[in-house]
């Protein structure tokens, strides 16, 4: 199932991940993948709040994953909260290596042009 939602998820398609990632989590409840999947899954879907709960339980578990600020961030941005978009990026920055910072680096421009659209 979690294989399944990856899947969906690398064609964009958020909703049909859903459904797969839920099912691999009734199955495995304490599986990071999916749960970071699923969190994934609720951005493409602009349901903010549901994947940020999804994250927030995920980053407690893992607080050093990239990944999970990365995505934390994008949604925090989409739920229009920019301060707490920022503080992921400056979590990432935190974080040591290559990918940390490449994402950082990406989340700090989605925050500039979110800032520019909004006129922040």
């Amino acid at each position: 199932y979690i294989h399944m939602g990856s899947c969906y998820l690398e064609l964009r398609k958020g909703r049909d991940a859903i459904a797969p990632l839920k099912r691999a989590l009734e199955l495995e409840p304490d599986s990071l993948e999916a749960k970071v999947a699923l969190g994934m899954a609720y951005a493409y879907c602009r349901a903010w709040k549901q994947g940020i709960r999804m994250l927030n339980q995920v980053v407690i578990e893992v607080p050093n994953s990239p990944e999970v600020h990365y995505w934390l961030g994008v949604l925090h941005l989409g739920n229009d909260d920019v301060s707490s978009a920022e503080f992921e990026r400056n979590a990432l920055r935190s974080i040591k290596g290559k990918k940390a910072r490449n994402l950082a680096n990406d989340l700090g421009r989605k925050i500039s042009q979110y800032k520019r659209r909004r006129r922040y």
